[in-house]
């Protein structure tokens, strides 16, 4: 089995496993791909209502993204981060049965971590992943963003690292002071994703 084809069965079972949720009478499959350990990330996007774009992907919105920078099996993490993602992140409503025929799942494996210390603008729009971590007035504060966060926002180097300030729940004042107590991190990733009409046409095609 080719890598596309394992790309392909951790999406379908990400589906799978949010299907069961739905419906505890669908017994999710056995799916077959290497179940090596790997930080990741699980995506959830979600059509727009007033969606008139045209395009496979266009139109869609963020739903929930959680995951973890430790690695981790396959397996279990795609299992645990697609549940977290679609019913707990805190910025959204769980996924609700009638939302789940417009989703699309994008799985993100994260690789090539490197400290590049406070260097805030040492990283690439759009090829980079990059997460900090500072402690203020003894509080510790983390966020990540994965490496198209900013290219779709059309954010530059500095609009990105303050947003991720803001993301890791620090309501105080960003100064030079502040940016410069920054530890960061970039990655790379490797990403692919799958829509719900996707994941219904493998279904037809075993049929």
């Amino acid at each position: 089995m080719n890598e596309e084809n394992y790309k392909r069965n951790m999406l379908k079972y990400c589906f799978d496993i949010l299907k069961n949720h739905f419906d505890n009478r669908f017994e999710v499959p056995l799916t077959m791909f290497p179940n090596y350990s790997s930080p990741l990330f699980v995506t959830m996007k979600i059509k727009s209502e007033d969606d008139e774009d045209e395009g496979d992907k266009k139109g869609y919105e963020l739903r929930g993204c959680i995951g973890t920078f430790d690695a981790i099996k396959l397996r279990e993490g795609l299992k645990k981060y697609v549940n977290f993602s679609a019913f707990k992140d805190s910025r959204f409503e769980p996924l609700k049965k009638e939302e789940f025929p417009f989703i699309d799942i994008e799985i993100s494996l994260l690789n090539n971590f490197e400290d590049i210390g406070n260097k805030w603008k040492n990283w690439i729009i759009g090829t980079h992943g990059i997460s900090i971590d500072f402690r203020y007035d003894g509080d510790s504060y983390h966020a990540t963003y994965l490496p198209e966060v900013s290219l779709e926002n059309k954010w530059d180097h500095e609009k990105t690292v303050k947003s991720l300030i803001r993301k890791s729940g620090f309501k105080g004042n960003i100064d030079t002071t502040l940016l410069n107590s920054l530890k960061i991190k970039r990655y790379k990733t490797s990403e692919f994703s799958m829509t719900y009409d996707d994941y219904i046409k493998l279904g037809e095609k075993k049929s």
